[in-house]
Formats: C-alpha cells, sequence, structure tokens
C-alpha cells in the first residue's frame, strides 16, 4: 500500500502517522480525543486506497478524507487540522531548499543560470 507525496516520491502508508495527526488536531482543538474518530478516519483511507486500482492513494485523497470525517465528528477539529495543514506548508518551501543545500543542487541551479547570464 503506497501513499503518493506531492512530490510524486511514493512512501508506505503509516497508519500511526495518520492516528497521531487526527489526534494531534483534536487535541489542538481542544476536544478529548475519540478513538472511534480516529478509527473510522483511517478506516476509510484505507478502504479508498482498496477501492483504487493500483492500491496508491495521494495524500490530497487522505488530506480531503480527513477534512471530511473531521467536519462529521466536530469543526472544531476539522479547523484544527486545516491550521496544521497551512503551518505545515509554510514550512516545506524551507525544508526543499535546505535539502537541496545538503545536496548541492542549490549551487548546481545557481551556476547554470549565471551561464545564461554570460
Amino acid at each position: 500500500m503506497d501513499v503518493i507525496k506531492a512530490n510524486g516520491k511514493r512512501e508506505k502508508f503509516n497508519e500511526t502517522k495518520l492516528k497521531k495527526s487526527v489526534k494531534k488536531a483534536m487535541v489542538d482543538a481542544g476536544k478529548q480525543v475519540n478513538k472511534n474518530a480516529v478509527e473510522k478516519v483511517v478506516k476509510e483511507v484505507k478502504k479508498k486506497k482498496r477501492e483504487s486500482k493500483d492500491n496508491r492513494i495521494s495524500t490530497a485523497e487522505i488530506r480531503n478524507i480527513v477534512v471530511r470525517k473531521l467536519s462529521n465528528v466536530s469543526p472544531k477539529t476539522k479547523l484544527a487540522w486545516q491550521r496544521f495543514e497551512r503551518k505545515y506548508k509554510r514550512r516545506r518551501p524551507q525544508t526543499r531548499r535546505r535539502a537541496a543545500a545538503r545536496t548541492g543542487t542549490a549551487r548546481k541551479r545557481i551556476t547554470a543560470r549565471s551561464r545564461r547570464l554570460i
């Protein structure tokens, strides 16, 4: 069972990771962790994945399922999840730049650009 990330990479589906993020959204919303609701979210994601012909699911699809299920449980929890998503998305470009700096990709791009200018 694979999850297709936004950058195209594939990763094994990690049920624990999904459960932790849903629980964190509940705590951030000031709600008690509802294990039944968490299980429903995970169950729905697994069901959607099984229904796909290639046994894969994108992170965007997972996000949509989580938001839909959380809005049924508690609108506050849904908003907490969405705040977390926005905060996470703001951090991502910095992470990419750091990764590029570690691998030297950023330097290669700068060098290629400067050659075009000459």
